[in-house]
């Protein structure tokens, strides 16, 4: 009897065991189903590399920025895009903060260059001077340096001579003012096509103009950016009017950006009465997750004044650590506006 009692326990422990191993198994392959129903196909690299960027003889760091290989403007090249397990939404090699990190994500086991990531964000590989790796001697030829989990890469770049720029001259409808020649300046018809949808009028206002000025690094450092809207009113206001009747519309938040008001003074321009706005902005990369390197501060400035009936917003935003960089020049800009 006690024998069979024995047996018996056994037999239940053994079957509990087969039982919760089967459990197991079932929920792996699941898993396993719903990964590769998500990603199309498993992961054959999935690894990390930190990457910092810095100007030559200047120790700002600069901030990389999220979403590269994600956001369109930050997906410049798309020759690797059947690496990645999602090609339409994600390439290969991406970043997903402000932190610093590539994530190298391929369904096919290959050899990945620093080269590669810089052609997927745009950046300007004119400006590189030297690359360091885990702070060896360093290198030159970016296009050599391959990827490698772990790894930690430094890029020196030139840096940017803002003082010595010149200046070129802006002389378009209802509007004047001079602007380094070396920044790009879009056609208005490419500015409203492009952006108009960022910065909807209201219902007494009418879209007359948008005029946007940035450096090369805006391309494929999101920062900074100059811009002056131009909207017919149509009806009187002051400016003091109109600013308490629409100051909550540079104030409205949503899932990634949540503005704060600095401060607001009264300012001239061209000897128009107007009022100066500074914003503080927390930009969130994946909404919801307070992991560091997820949100970035920037900094914004807006002057609005009204002149014969028309509206004009005349405004700069930067990452907070490039604003002081280029406020001076900036204030070379606003100070030589002519309003019509």
């Amino acid at each position: 009897m006690v024998y069979l009692l024995y047996s018996y326990r056994e037999n239940m422990i053994q079957n509990i065991i087969g039982l919760i191993t089967c459990m197991i198994f079932s929920i792996i392959l699941l898993e396993s189903i719903l990964i590769s129903e998500l990603y199309g196909q498993d992961l054959a690299i999935d690894e990390r590399v930190n990457i910092t960027v810095i100007e030559d003889n200047n120790n700002i760091i600069q901030t990389i920025p999220a979403n590269i290989g994600i956001e369109p403007n930050l997906w410049n090249d798309h020759s690797l895009d059947n690496y990645s397990y999602d090609p339409n939404n994600i390439a290969p090699l991406n970043t997903k903060k402000y932190d610093g990190v590539i994530h190298i994500e391929s369904i096919y086991d290959r050899e990945f260059t620093l080269e590669d990531f810089l052609d997927i964000w745009g950046f300007n590989k004119s400006k590189i001077i030297d690359v360091f790796v885990d702070n060896k001697n360093p290198t030159k030829d970016y296009r050599k340096v391959f990827l490698a989990d772990g790894q930690n890469i430094k890029l020196v770049i030139k840096q940017e001579k803002i003082s010595d720029q010149n200046f070129a001259n802006y002389n378009g409808s209802k509007i004047f003012f001079k602007y380094p020649s070396e920044w790009n300046l879009p056609n208005s018809f490419e500015s409203q096509n492009k952006y108009h949808s960022q910065y909807e009028s209201s219902s007494n206002e009418q879209y007359y103009n948008l005029i946007q000025l940035f450096p090369s690094e805006f391309h494929y450092m999101t920062t900074p950016l100059f811009y002056i809207q131009i909207t017919e009113l149509n009806s009187n206001m002051t400016i003091d009017r109109y600013y308490n009747e629409n100051i909550h519309k540079v104030l409205q938040a949503n899932e990634t950006t949540f503005p704060k008001l600095i401060n607001k003074s009264n300012y001239v321009i061209d000897s128009n009465s107007a009022v100066k706005i500074n914003l503080n902005t927390s930009l969130v990369a994946e909404p919801g997750v307070k992991d560091a390197g997820n949100q970035i501060y920037q900094s914004s400035l807006h002057i609005w004044t009204i002149k014969d009936g028309y509206f004009y917003d005349i405004s700069f935003q930067a990452f907070q650590y490039a604003y002081p960089e280029y406020i001076s020049i900036i204030n070379k800009i606003i100070k030589s506006i002519r309003i019509e």
